[in-house]
């Protein structure tokens, strides 16, 4: 079984992209806009419980307060427990400060440049707890 992943962005060019190089690396993927979920167009809670994610990817955008209040709400939600996260920006620095995170939280500063993907795919990994080196796609369907 391919570790599942759920991204979640309201990026035109990054969701896809995203969910691209996750699935092409061996990942089952999940995507969704944020402010479809922020409006309930689309349940958070449904997602998370029917999709079952190990981990969540969530660009920080402006308006980063936006994000953060989102980043917060998705992580007080109980169906979000257990899961890893990993946070995406473009401009990392001013997403953790403007989204009110911890200094220490880490922020990958996504330019969709190859190393960015490569590091993507490294903290993914991390967070779905896969070991270094294992074949993401051995017992894949």
């Amino acid at each position: 079984m391919r570790p599942r992943v759920l991204v979640l962005s309201d990026s035109e060019e990054l969701l896809p992209e995203l969910t691209k190089v996750l699935d092409r690396v061996g990942f089952e993927t999940g995507c969704a806009r944020v402010a479809e979920l922020e409006r309930d167009e689309v349940d958070l809670g449904t997602l998370l419980h029917g999709f079952d994610p190990q981990v969540v990817v969530l660009e920080l955008a402006l308006p980063y307060a936006r994000s953060g209040a989102f980043l917060r709400e998705l992580r007080a939600r109980p169906e979000a427990h257990g899961r890893g996260v990993v946070l995406v920006s473009a401009n990392a620095r001013a997403a953790a400060r403007l989204a009110g995170l911890d200094p220490r939280e880490p922020v990958l500063e996504l330019l969709l440049a190859p190393e960015d993907l490569a590091q993507l795919v490294t903290r993914v990994a991390a967070a779905a707890r896969v070991p270094a080196g294992e074949d993401l796609h051995a017992g894949s369907p």
